[in-house]
């Protein structure tokens, strides 16, 4: 196996531990680890595959995380449950998705010089113009909940992900359509618009669903997914002609990132 020592960042490791202690974590995360326990050992393989399985690691805890709160609400930390709870969703999903990359980081799936970070403050910072399209001068930056990067290049992919796809699934695909044009040589189009573009690296916008309602064969979005450079859900078995396996996006991001 490889040595794993010195590949995450000292960063990358606090986020680790971060993650780890946020109150809600530590089910879906022990589910995580006893998935890879019962595989016999912590392969690459097995750190691969435990991204296809986000979903039912979400929810299987979700009776856990439950109780958790009732707790906290005993305690009077929290006073609904329920709007709370809304918000532990998508951020669980953030989360367990950006600590798996990082193990996958860990035993070697994702080089070393890819770089993940959830925080669009610091994009916009790194990569200034490239992060950004005008319309009529105002300047529109994208949806994105996670950005990979490759510190050597400056290449870039942005993700958004979402848990469901009738939860603003739409406003991601209509920024990809926005970039799409504003990057295009139809000029008439980007003139009638007034869309401009002054970035020099266009990134690959992709797309990652938990898809909780089994939405992803309607008709209804099956044309939002050929909007985007890559689509990928978090389960195992997929049989979609535009969607692939979270498993697959290790490889994607070394094929879009490292050449």
């Amino acid at each position: 196996m490889t040595n794993t020592s010195n590949i995450l960042t000292r960063e990358e490791q606090d986020e680790i531990d971060s993650i780890s202690q946020t109150f809600y974590m530590k089910p879906p995360i022990d589910l995580t680890n006893k998935f890879i326990a019962t595989k016999g050992r912590s392969s690459p393989d097995t750190i691969l595959e435990s991204l296809n399985h986000i979903e039912s690691f979400m929810r299987e805890s979700q009776d856990s995380v439950n109780q958790i709160q009732e707790e906290r609400k005993k305690r009077g930390e929290i006073k609904d449950i329920s709007q709370s709870g809304k918000a532990i969703v998508g951020s669980m999903f953030a989360q367990l998705l950006h600590y798996l990359l990082l193990k996958n980081k860990e035993v070697g799936n994702i080089p070393a010089h890819i770089l993940v970070t959830r925080s669009k403050a610091q994009a916009e910072r790194m990569f200034e113009e490239d992060f950004k399209v005008y319309i009529g001068g105002e300047k529109q930056t994208p949806d994105c909940d996670m950005i990979i990067y490759n510190k050597n290049t400056k290449k870039f992919i942005i993700l958004s992900l979402k848990t469901s796809l009738r939860e603003r699934a739409g406003q991601t695909f209509k920024w990809k359509l926005l970039w799409e044009i504003a990057n295009s040589s139809n000029t008439k189009l980007k003139d009638k618009f007034d869309i401009k573009y002054k970035g020099k690296v266009t990134p690959n916008i992709c797309f990652v669903t938990a898809d909780f309602y089994h939405e992803i064969d309607s008709s209804q979005h099956r044309g939002m997914f050929k909007f985007f450079d890559g689509s990928f859900i978090a389960k195992p078995n997929v049989e979609h002609d535009l969607v692939m396996s979270l498993s697959d996006l290790p490889a994607y991001i070394k094929k879009s990132l490292c050449r």
